[in-house]
């Protein structure tokens, strides 16, 4: 399978929230606290170059893997599109189209005498498009967006479509899982006649983690590609570029084995074109960029006789006819998925791949590692579950005698022990803890300072670009994902310190409350139940998330950058943020779980419970008490697997944080 890996984990983590919020294991917000670290962060993959290079049938092939977005005299290459994943089903193909303004117009007048010809000559065309339109354009200009269905894109966009030229901006929605995590920008040509327009391309592809550059296999870097570059891609010294060679089935000159041949023909074309371009950041991009191939066509035509093969339906006319033609060129081509294979599709995704390792490190590891810490706790959480289940088998396993014995013990306690829950010695030992832990992360950030703001690590503002500034912006997301992770070990071991000093208490709790009358044994399964009451109090009750909290973009000013950084490192990270995002959590539990009478409520309610069972076992019938073991002998073992279930995805979510 074809995947791109970012998307492909993302995914991933959307599917075990839903799997744990059906189950009832994840509340609403513990959900919403993991989802929240991943919008807006999406693997932002730009499309770019001339018509009829193929990009739309190229961008179907490599997300969709299926004919989603029309080709041919595609809208998508028409206007700047973007693509995005929407988790509403109902608004899946919702089209979002932006229409030009009344300042959009008047530039398009200035533009048909502007002094470069190309571009006064699309001004022309685009204004008699305009001017063609039923009852005057005057009446769309300035509305804003109007919504539509992606089938009705056509009408704004295509040459002969009743509102051509309206469009200034087009947003794509799709409810496939193959979008989740990845954006998708597909670019209009270059000389574009509305300057907001070609303002908004280019800080869009600003913008992009990766840049796709689409050449027709007949193209290599002539003055329109050239061109395309040099008006469109701002050099941002974060952005990777990859030159993809497509349309390689109409080679005739070439059997599939020596496609990859090709790419040095390409690639000397493509120095002779970084000589032409006077702009050093487009140079520096093209020269640390890669060159790949593709038959996005092929690979196309193999997914859908794949997909009708699996959906026993037939394949449409052209791709049939398609299908046969290759197969006539092209001897190693037996079955669709030897198509798929020479496509070399896969190896386009591989590089998205090794591209955006970095982008998955930064993005990907806060909502893994927030789902795997919630994880962790479902893990105690479902252990003293086990345990509690444990102790009322212990209540059964004992005779009428022994339950009576017991219970009177408990009833016996039960004033002062009611008492002794009343202690505030718990909540004054939690929130010594939770001061140790901030002394912590204070001197860890402050450490970090010293060490790491310094003008060595960070480079002077660039003369011809803004790579040096882009790539001290990259360094500092580093620093901020290292301390955020400090952060998080830190964190764990708070909520680790909460689970011994609950345990302390208890141990102290229970351990004075020796009579006449209650035995070791039934001390042991009432501090059981305890322990298994209060740890599954914290792991339900703090929930902790580490928001990656950066900016998102260069820092600029008149103090050096390491200084810049510095100061914007001690105010994401200052000791208000501390208080806020990281230890309030901590600070409501004790305050509204153990320093209230919600603990000593709780606590009561155990024993209470505790008391029933005692009850319920002293007037068991034989029978009645073998079926309740055995129901509770299979509550333990569905637990017992449960558990097991979460532990496996804690292993995976492991993996994929290795991997990024």
């Amino acid at each position: 399978m074809n995947d791109i890996k970012f998307n492909k984990n993302i995914a991933t983590i959307y599917a075990l929230v839903e799997q744990y919020k059906k189950s009832g294991r994840f509340t609403e917000e513990m959900a919403q606290s993991i989802i929240k670290t991943i919008e807006g962060k999406d693997l932002k993959i730009a499309v770019i170059g001339k018509m009829k290079a193929g990009k739309s049938t190229f961008t179907n092939a490599l997300i969709f893997h299926d004919n989603v977005l029309p080709s041919g005299q595609a809208p998508t290459t028409v206007t700047l599109t973007n693509i995005e994943y929407t988790d509403d089903p109902s608004k899946d193909s919702v089209t979002e189209v932006e229409l030009l303004t009344s300042s959009d117009i008047e530039d398009i007048k200035a533009n048909t005498n502007s002094t470069n010809p190309k571009i006064a000559e699309k001004a022309r065309e685009l204004l008699s498009s305009l001017n063609k339109i039923p009852g005057g354009y005057e009446q769309y200009v300035s509305k804003g967006k109007v919504v539509i269905n992606l089938d009705e894109l056509d009408k704004f966009t295509s040459k002969d479509g009743e509102l051509s030229g309206l469009a200034k901006k087009v947003t794509i929605y799709k409810h496939i899982d193959v979008l989740k995590g990845i954006t998708i920008t597909d670019t209009p040509g270059f000389n574009d006649p509305v300057t907001s327009r070609g303002d908004a391309t280019r800080n869009a592809l600003k913008d992009c983690h990766i840049i796709l550059f689409i050449h027709d296999y007949l193209d290599k870097y002539d003055q329109d590609e050239i061109a395309i570059l040099l008006e469109q891609v701002e050099y941002s010294g974060v952005s990777m570029l990859v030159d993809i060679i497509n349309k390689m089935d109409m080679n005739g000159d070439l059997q599939l084995s020596q496609w990859p041949t090709y790419l040095l023909k390409f690639d000397r074309k493509k120095e002779e074109a970084i000589k032409q371009i006077p702009k050093e950041g487009i140079k520096e991009l093209l020269a640390k960029g890669t060159t790949s191939y593709v038959s996005a066509l092929m690979a196309l035509v193999g997914y859908e006789v794949l997909n009708c093969k699996k959906n026993n339906c037939e394949p449409s006319d052209d791709t049939k006819n398609f299908f046969v033609d290759c197969q006539s060129d092209f001897p190693e081509l037996k079955q669709a998925d030897d198509f798929i294979k020479y496509s070399n599709i896969a190896g386009i995704v591989n590089i998205i791949n090794q591209l955006s390792a970095d982008k998955s490190k930064y993005l990907e590891n806060y909502p893994i590692q927030t789902l795997a810490g919630l994880l962790k706790s479902l893990v105690d959480t479902i252990s003293a579950e086990i345990k509690s289940k444990e102790s009322e088998l212990g209540v059964l396993a004992q005779s009428a005698a022994d339950a009576k014995q017991q219970l009177d013990a408990i009833n016996e306690i039960f004033e002062p022990l009611s008492a002794k829950i009343s202690s505030p010695n718990l909540a004054i030992s939690l929130r010594d803890c939770i001061s140790d832990t901030r002394h912590q992360i204070q001197n860890w950030r402050d450490n970090k300072c010293v060490a790491e703001f310094t003008s060595s690590n960070y480079e002077k503002p660039g003369t011809w670009s803004n790579g040096p500034e882009k790539r001290n912006l990259a360094r500092y997301k580093g620093v901020l994902f290292d301390f955020d992770n400090e952060v998080r070990n830190d964190l764990e071991k708070l909520k680790s310190s909460f689970d011994t000093k609950c345990e302390y208490y208890v141990n102290d709790l229970v351990s004075g409350l020796v009579t006449n009358n209650i035995n070791l044994q039934s001390r042991e399964s009432l501090k059981n139940s305890l322990i298994s009451l209060l740890k599954s109090e914290i792991s339900t009750g703090l929930f902790f998330v580490v928001n990656p909290n950066e900016p998102d973009d260069y820092l600029s000013g008149a103090d050096e950058q390491y200084s810049l950084y510095r100061s914007d490192f001690l105010q994401r990270r200052s000791d208000s943020v501390i208080d806020e995002k990281y230890l309030k959590m901590f600070r409501g539990f004790v305050d509204d779980t153990i320093s209230s009478n919600k603990l000593r409520e709780s606590i009561l309610d155990e024993i209470e419970k505790l008391k029933r069972k005692l009850k319920e076992s002293i007037n068991y019938s034989p029978a009645d008490k073998e079926n309740e073991i055995k129901r509770l002998e299979q509550e333990i073992e569905k637990l017992t697997k449960e558990r097991e279930g979460v532990e496996t995805d804690i292993e995976s979510l492991d993996k994929l944080t290795k991997e990024a």
